[in-house]
């Protein structure tokens, strides 16, 4: 066995390559990694929620409904509850890539199943192409409000400009998702947390304008009542807008990769609806009373120039349309027009990047199920993401982009997504029936009576919606937006029977014959206290961590009955979904067998395993803190441990203090006749002296970091700048953080 006859020890860093966790002894085996957790799919139903629809739908939806429009959201909010109660139990049940069609698919009669990734698909399209429109109208906006570029130009009307804007919009997030870019867990939280706080900006400051009127509540009882289109303007509204609450299907399109899904996915659905409805419900409030329609907001937006000031605040927003909160912000928060632009444009990009994702990823999911031909089944052998199926829906997105106004655009999305969730709350009652044995972490109360309730009202909405829109036959007329929808809708419907009957039934026919029996996934490995799970990427490295991984194991005073994981990770983009991450496991197997063989030449109990992740890093578990390690291979090799701990140059004698009484505390863990020695060093920068230090010894244990959230994403944490540049092995630690801890890391 290779001794050690120095460690080194360092303070102050943070991920970790050694971790605890179980499986069964023997032959290496393939799995999926999850590391999406609560926090962060509970921020993907917020960001989709709060995604452009805020911005573009409300202008429209007041002219619509009138101040009413505060209570059409919170109805929206109480019917969507209906359907997010199925799709959390249904969610939690089959935490898969495909959300609503693999459901349907799985319960109910065909063509059900594949008219439900169809409608997906297509929601998805549509809702995508609402969010390039509305991209390119904030941008022309925002270039003209700033002076940078003034439309029409070239003979070019402004028209044209919003729409070539979409067009590039939607090929360049196209060319992201091919690429295998995404938009990471942090930065996805970092805007959606953008966007909230600028709304919660938009919607103070227009409270506060609100109350300083007098006769404030007269916009809203008095112009000329509170629902001035009665009840089919408020059902109309509701319905136009019902497309801001789809986020919990995008919640669940990412369900193989969440933490415990059967707790966290209804969760998430639940708690994105409870922050997202009143954000709505204020904003409506906000823009109807806190603006005044004078005649600098007349001439300078979409309100006719006959209006005059005595025209209803919900009526001027209705004729500002996409523009209303924006073109309100103007006049009561400050630099509310472009904060609000910046927002908007924050918005429909982030709303761009995950349609062009769900999208493409259930029109994948039907290409793996033969539902569709097979190239949207094909995956890129260089960039490992479905390429065709992202090229094709975002062709389908730009002719969608091109071809519909915008209010037909989101009332064509709307009625794919109640079609779809009518779908789902239909399979929610049947599994119940068909599926008594489904592991249901949640289940819907008082079935059957609550998705059946989703179902009815949902179906309401859809005829309300394109009354309102106006049914007149054409294309162009402001009265025809509904039928524009209406048309669109039918043709698909007309299209996807065409398909199915004239290719998807017999492929799919052919491919159960093929797959039958079924092959049924194994149980998971149970979890033990004391494995030790050892990373390897490098198989130049594997002796020398196997090694350490060995003397921790034989330790019977820290680890008793040590057993040995070895873990490989396969990383594939976001847009490919895990399961097909398999395709690319290639030299893992051979590399982990020879990492194996180590541990059973020194008579340790060892088992190997290859995970499928988007994120190496977040494809590992955690270890313990790096003394225990060092501890453990120093009682074990009769090594030698120094301890360092690093100051800034020029620190004071506080902080020096603080850092002999780190490296002290740290020095009483080890075990008696262990010989350690610590030192407090004076360095400009903490990597380079640990760096400079390390020098001459065998092995490097690095400890937890103590960086701040903004530092580690801008500069890199130090654990990994070490790790990445020191010439000996490293290994990194870092002790479970509790919520008390992660908040302090992250303000």
């Amino acid at each position: 066995m290779v001794g050690f006859e120095k460690w080194l020890m360092a303070d102050d860093a943070s991920k970790d390559t050694v971790v605890v966790e179980q499986s069964e002894e023997g032959d290496v085996e393939t799995e999926l990694s999850r590391d999406m957790s609560l926090f962060d799919i509970t921020f993907i139903g917020v960001g989709a929620m709060i995604g452009a629809g805020v911005f573009a739908l409300t202008g429209f939806a007041a002219g619509i409904a009138g101040p009413a429009l505060t209570a059409a959201f919170i109805l929206n909010g109480f019917v969507a509850m209906f359907t997010a109660v199925s799709y959390a139990e249904l969610g939690a049940a089959f935490p898969e890539a495909g959300g609503g069609y693999l459901w349907v698919k799985e319960a109910l009669v065909d063509p059900n199943g594949f008219y439900a990734g169809w409608m997906s698909w297509f929601a998805h399209a549509v809702a995508c192409s609402l969010y390039a429109v509305t991209f390119g109208t904030f941008l022309v906006h925002l270039f003209e409000y700033t002076g940078l570029l003034h439309f029409p130009a070239f003979g070019f009307g402004l028209h044209f400009y919003e729409k070539l804007l979409a067009v590039l919009m939607i090929a360049a997030f196209a060319y992201i998702n091919f690429r295998g870019a995404e938009e990471t867990g942090k930065a996805g939280i970092i805007v959606t947390a953008i966007k909230v706080v600028i709304l919660g900006l938009f919607i103070a400051f227009g409270i506060w304008a609100t109350l300083q009127q007098p006769n404030w509540t007269a916009k809203f009882l008095n112009s000329p009542s509170f629902a001035p289109a009665g009840w089919m303007g408020i059902v109309g509204a509701m319905g136009f807008t019902y497309i801001a609450f789809e986020g919990y299907e995008i919640i669940v399109q990412s369900g193989e990769e969440v933490v415990d899904p059967g707790t966290n996915v209804p969760k998430a659905v639940f708690y994105s609806m409870y922050i997202v409805v009143p954000i709505y419900v204020l904003v409506a409030f906000a823009a109807i009373g806190g603006i005044d329609v004078t005649q600098q907001l007349i001439s300078t937006t979409a309100i006719p120039n006959s209006a005059g000031s005595t025209l209803p605040t919900w009526e001027a927003l209705g004729y500002m349309g996409e523009l209303g909160i924006i073109s309100a912000a103007g006049q009561f928060v400050p630099y509310g027009v472009p904060l609000l632009l910046f927002a908007g444009l924050a918005a429909t990009m982030s709303a761009l990047n995950a349609t062009v994702y769900s999208s493409s990823r259930v029109s994948f999911a039907m290409g793996r199920d033969r539902a569709l031909p097979s190239i949207f089944d094909s995956i890129h052998s260089g960039k490992r993401t479905p390429h065709w199926a992202i090229l094709i829906s975002a062709v389908i997105i730009a002719v969608m982009a091109v071809a519909l106004p915008i209010e037909s655009v989101a009332a064509s999305a709307d009625i794919m997504f109640i079609l779809l969730f009518v779908q789902v709350n239909w399979t929610v009652i049947r599994m119940r029936q068909t599926h008594p044995d489904l592991p249901r972490t949640y289940t819907v109360p008082y079935m059957p009576w609550p998705p059946l309730i989703g179902i009815v009202l949902q179906f309401l909405l859809t005829p309300f919606l394109l009354l309102e829109l106006g049914l007149e036959p054409g294309f162009t007329g402001q009265n025809s937006h509904g039928f524009v929808a209406l048309v669109t809708t039918a043709v698909w419907m007309l299209l996807g029977l065409g398909i199915y009957y004239g290719y998807s039934k017999q492929q799919e026919a052919e491919q159960l014959e093929e797959e039958t029996p079924t092959v049924v996934s194994p149980e998971p490995a149970a979890e033990a206290e004391n494995q030790i799970v050892v990373p390897i990427a490098n198989p130049e490295n594997a002796e020398q961590l196997m090694r350490t991984a060995i003397d921790l194991a034989k330790d019977e005073e820290t680890y008793p009955n040590g057993e040995i994981l070895v873990m490989s990770v396969v990383t594939v983009p976001q847009q490919t979904p895990l399961s097909e991450g398999r395709e690319f496991v290639e030299d893992e197997p051979d590399m982990l067998d020879d990492a194996m063989d180590i541990a059973r030449e020194a008579d340790v109990p060892v088992s190997g395993t290859i995970r499928i992740g988007h994120d190496v890093a977040q494809a590992i578990l955690h270890a313990e803190l790096a003394a225990n390690i060092a501890d453990s291979v120093a009682y074990t090799q009769d090594a030698e441990v120094d301890v360092i701990y690093v100051v800034d140059q020029g620190a004071d004698e506080n902080d020096r203090a603080e850092g002999q009484e780190i490296v002290d505390d740290t020095i009483a863990t080890f075990r008696e006749g262990i010989t350690v020695t610590g030192e407090v060093l004076e360095g400009q920068d903490i990597v380079d002296t640990v760096i400079d230090q390390s020098v001459g010894y065998d092995l490097v244990v690095v400890g937890a970091t103590r960086e701040g959230l903004l530092d580690q994403l801008v500069f890199g944490a130090i654990p990994e700048q070490i790790g990445r540049r020191a010439q000996n092995t490293v290994i990194m630690a870092k002790r479970h953080l509790g919520i008390t801890s992660r908040l302090r890391r992250w303000f």
